[in-house]
Parts: structure tokens; C-alpha cells; sequence
């Protein structure tokens, strides 16, 4: 309001006052009305645009997080794949040796058992003593290695976590 507008004050008795204000006043409160009513649409606007961004972001978000899911599960599967061949090649390679120095253990109570034989033909004590404990080593070699290869056989094969399983599947 600037200076040359002057206010009409009406003073009663009771002393109330009323102020009457000039038109203009009126208008630009319209205008002022009108202006936060714009104000309002555009803020209800940037509300559901901000909304709308959250949802896009979340989505997007959840999306992403699905992709790298699928993606380390894939990459979980192989990994486990490639744990159990190389669990197996290893049972295997273990399995061969033993079966090799079971071998080697038999041709030794092999070599025992005629040592005992040519000792007792040529009737020589001392050599008799040495073939019969060569013998004796060889028994208790293959037997260790026999034990061995039972317990082998009555272990359980390592089984997985049955969480991790469980996680694979899904």
C-alpha cells in the first residue's frame, strides 16, 4: 500500500473499529488467492512428480537387485560344479594311491614269503629271522593299509550344508 492510499477507519461507541479497505486491496487479494492456488497445483505437482521419481528409483532398484541375484546364483552354481568335480577327482586320485600301495604292500609279503622260503631251504637262522619280519611288516602294512580303505568306504561321502543346498534351488 503506498502513502496516498489512506484508510477509511470508522470508530463506534462501543469502541470497535471498522477499517474499510480500498478495492485495489481487494484485487490483489484475489490475485494473491489466485497465485496460492497455482502455488498449490505446483506443489501438488512436484509431490506426485517426487513420488513418482521414488517409485521409478525403487523399481529400478529392485530390478538391479533381481539381475545381480541371478547373477551370483549362477555364479554359485558353477563354483559349486566345479568344488564337486574337483571333490571327486580328488577321491579318486586318493583311491588310486591307496590301491598302488596296497600293490606295492602284497609285493613286498610276496618278497617276504620266498625270502622265508630260500632261508629255510638253505637252513640259514639269521637270514629266517630278517625274512620272517620282513614278512611280519608286510602282513601289518596291508592290513593297515585294508583298514584304511574300509574306513574310507564306510565314511559318509561329505555331504553339503543343507542351507546351501537349499539356497542353489532357489
Amino acid at each position: 500500500m503506498s502513502e496516498e492510499e489512506k484508510l477509511e477507519v470508522v470508530e463506534e461507541n462501543d469502541g470497535t473499529a471498522v477499517v474499510n479497505l480500498p478495492d485495489e486491496t481487494s484485487e490483489s487479494q484475489e490475485e494473491q488467492d489466485a497465485e496460492k492456488a497455482g502455488d498449490d497445483a505446483a506443489l501438488r505437482d512436484a509431490k506426485r512428480d517426487r513420488r513418482r521419481a521414488k517409485r521409478e528409483l525403487a523399481r529400478k532398484t529392485s530390478q538391479e537387485k533381481d539381475v545381480r541375484l541371478v547373477a551370483l546364483q549362477r555364479q554359485n552354481d558353477e563354483l559349486l560344479s566345479r568344488l564337486q568335480a574337483i571333490e571327486h577327482r580328488t577321491q579318486q586320485l586318493d583311491q588310486e594311491k591307496l590301491d598302488r600301495k596296497v600293490q606295492d604292500a602284497d609285493l613286498r609279503l610276496r618278497y617276504a614269503r620266498q625270502k622265508v622260503s630260500e632261508a629255510a631251504s638253505a637252513g640259514d637262522g639269521e637270514a629266517l629271522t630278517k625274512a620272517e619280519e620282513m614278512l611280519y611288516n608286510a602282513r601289518k602294512e596291508i592290513d593297515q593299509y585294508n583298514q584304511f580303505a574300509r574306513m574310507q568306504q564306510q565314511r559318509p561321502q561329505a555331504k553339503m550344508d543343507p542351507r546351501v543346498v537349499r539356497n542353489v534351488q532357489q
